[in-house]
C-alpha cells in the first residue's frame, strides 16, 4: 500500500495530521494526493470542518470592528440612520429589516451601506 492510501485509509493517522493545523493543500502534499481526496476523507471520517479564516481576514475584521462609523455626505435623513446601518456590518437580512422599518427600498439602504463601507 502506498503512503497516500495508508494515511487516508487510517482514521487515526489522518485525524492526527488534520489536527496539526496544516492546510488541506499541505496534507495533500504529504499524502501525495489531490486536495479533493483530503476533503472527502474529512467528510468520510466526520472531522469538524475548518472555517476559512486567514490572518489577513482577522486583521481586516479587527480594523472594521474598531473603526467608527464614517461621515458620508448625503441627505440629512441619513445622519441618524448611518450608525444603525454601520452596526449591521453589511448583513443583508439586517439591512432588509432596517429598510422595512424605515419604509424605504432595501436597495437604497444597501447602497448607503456600500457608501459607508467604502468611505
Amino acid at each position: 500500500m502506498n503512503g497516500q492510501n495508508e494515511i487516508l485509509s487510517d482514521r487515526e493517522k489522518f485525524a492526527e495530521l488534520y489536527a496539526s493545523e496544516k492546510t488541506l493543500s499541505e496534507i495533500a502534499a504529504v499524502c501525495g494526493c489531490h486536495v479533493a481526496s483530503v476533503s472527502r476523507a474529512v467528510t468520510r471520517y466526520g472531522l469538524p470542518l475548518r472555517r476559512r479564516y486567514t490572518k489577513r481576514k482577522a486583521v481586516v475584521a479587527k480594523i472594521k470592528k474598531e473603526r467608527p462609523c464614517p461621515v458620508v455626505p448625503g441627505p440629512d435623513f441619513w445622519d441618524k440612520r448611518d450608525e444603525k446601518i454601520w452596526e449591521t456590518k453589511g448583513a443583508y437580512i439586517a439591512l432588509d429589516v432596517l429598510a422595512k422599518k424605515w419604509g424605504c427600498p432595501t436597495t437604497r439602504v444597501l447602497a448607503r451601506w456600500h457608501r459607508l463601507r467604502s468611505a
